[in-house]
């Protein structure tokens, strides 16, 4: 999914849960036109999350598990209306999140990403225990949020370490793992996170480098990786990061050359890519 300047919504792809969301299931191998005044976008496992100009979320693709939040569990090949006043969105692996204008966060599909439980949610439902949340970042089976006061909150699965508490102990409620966050990244089982001097911190499984600290062990607390970082993504097993002098570097598995370094050789260090990236 992408976004162009003049706010188009475009999309490419596989397409069989209908998460290109232009009203096929057919996949598609060029980019294709699906929404105009859009904000923001997100896409998940097999479903779409995308916010549109005056704060409205709309949602499309697999809803096995009411991940699209509209009461149903029937895939939509076209964007649906779901809410309004939403500012900010991460779609999950099989589940989303949403933060209404308010700081209230909003969570619904499958329970197990937001908490250890066997549950799933059709519509969205209040994260009560912590407020004035700013960004949210859903893993695998765990999930990151960092409120106004740049506090950094864990909870769900943490067999791996991956909410960062220095235990292997799963959460039902949001702890809080540090202060001074300002960007946070969930990948399946490990997590990335930029504190506000630049400094990008990293912990969970490690077994393909995907921390970036130069080796494979798992992490439970946090560890410094680099710094002057302005921008990060978590992979499934794999980081991709921006410095603030616009240079790519990616780090972890490297299966089918994702890691953009012309090779598929795993690498266990920041490794830099291209440079002059746009900044966030």
């Amino acid at each position: 999914m992408a976004i162009t300047g003049d706010g188009a919504l475009w999309a490419w792809g596989d397409n069989a849960s209908g998460q290109l969301g232009d009203a096929t299931f057919k996949s598609r191998y060029s980019p294709v036109k699906v929404l105009t005044d859009v904000a923001a976008v997100s896409a998940g496992n097999e479903h779409t999350l995308a916010i549109t100009d005056n704060g409205v979320l709309w949602a499309w693709g697999n809803n096995d598990f009411g991940q699209l939040g509209d009461g149903s569990n029937e895939n939509l090949c076209a964007p649906v209306k779901t809410m309004d006043n939403i500012r900010y969105i991460d779609a999950g692996y099989n589940g989303s999140a949403a933060i209404k204008d308010d700081g209230t966060l909003l969570l619904w599909g499958y329970r197990h990403i937001h908490a250890p439980i066997y549950l799933d949610e059709k519509l969205p439902f209040p994260m009560q225990d912590i407020k004035d949340i700013t960004s949210v970042s859903l893993g695998y089976f765990h999930s990151m949020a960092v409120t106004s006061d740049k506090s950094l909150w864990a909870w769900g699965l943490n067999d791996y370490g991956q909410l960062g508490n220095g235990t292997g102990k799963d959460s039902l409620n949001p702890v809080r793992i540090t202060r001074d966050v300002i960007n946070v990244s969930a990948g399946e089982s490990h997590t990335m996170a930029i504190t506000k001097n630049g400094q990008l911190w990293a912990w969970g499984l490690n077994k393909d480098g995907q921390l970036g600290d130069d080796t494979k062990t798992t992490q439970y607390s946090p560890v410094r990786i680099m710094a002057d970082v302005v921008a990060i993504s978590a992979g499934q097993n794999h980081t991709m990061a921006i410095s603030a002098d616009g240079k790519l570097w990616s780090w972890g598995n490297n299966k089918n050359g994702k890691l953009g370094d012309g090779s598929t050789r795993k690498i266990l260090y920041p490794c830099l890519i291209m440079e002059n990236m746009m900044l966030p």
